[in-house]
């Protein structure tokens, strides 16, 4: 398990893109930080913001673009004091990717992060499971150029998307919220 030190910056997380997501890399945050006490860990600002456009659909041209909203959100983040900026969701990069040097903080790039940890993992290359919005992206095939990576046979990409699909809460009890 990777430690992380504080450095005193204030993070910005924008969620709401698959809300589990974002409580996951919460959840991991506070249990990677080397901390003895609660006033240790670092200062984490969070829009939890569930109405940003699908970012799938938005890919697939079938529906309206999360940039705005995306760019908006995280420039609140900013205006909050935020220092340094993260999206716990992977094709939300997919438009940031547009206006990532315009914004007033560095932002943790999911992506670049996720293809430099699978590097040092293995060298010789990483499996790619990703949603089909994601992969149609080619975020992934983008950002890999350092390491190869191999993206399962169509007939599994399938059930891939499904199981993603299924995590969603209310797939799990089969209601909408």
């Amino acid at each position: 398990m990777t430690k992380y030190k504080k450095n005193g910056k204030k993070l910005g997380v924008l969620g709401g893109m698959g809300p589990a997501a974002a409580a996951e890399f919460l959840r991991q945050l506070a249990a990677k930080c080397p901390v003895a006490t609660d006033q240790e860990h670092p200062v984490v600002y969070m829009i939890g913001d569930c109405e940003i456009p699908d970012r799938s659909t938005a890919i697939f041209g079938k529906g309206e673009s999360p940039a705005p909203v995306l760019e908006a959100r995280l420039r609140q983040l900013c205006d909050m004091g935020a220092e340094v900026l993260a999206v716990p969701c992977n094709t939300a990069h997919y438009f940031i990717d547009d206006f990532k040097a315009a914004l007033p903080q560095p932002l943790v790039h999911i992506i670049e992060e996720t293809v430099l940890a699978a590097q040092r993992l293995n060298p010789e290359g990483a499996w790619m499971l990703s949603t089909h919005g994601t992969r149609a992206s080619g975020l992934y095939q983008k950002y890999a150029t350092v390491i190869p990576y191999i993206c399962p046979m169509r007939s599994r990409l399938k059930k891939r998307s499904r199981l993603s699909f299924m995590s969603k809460p209310a797939s799990l009890t089969g209601q909408a919220l």
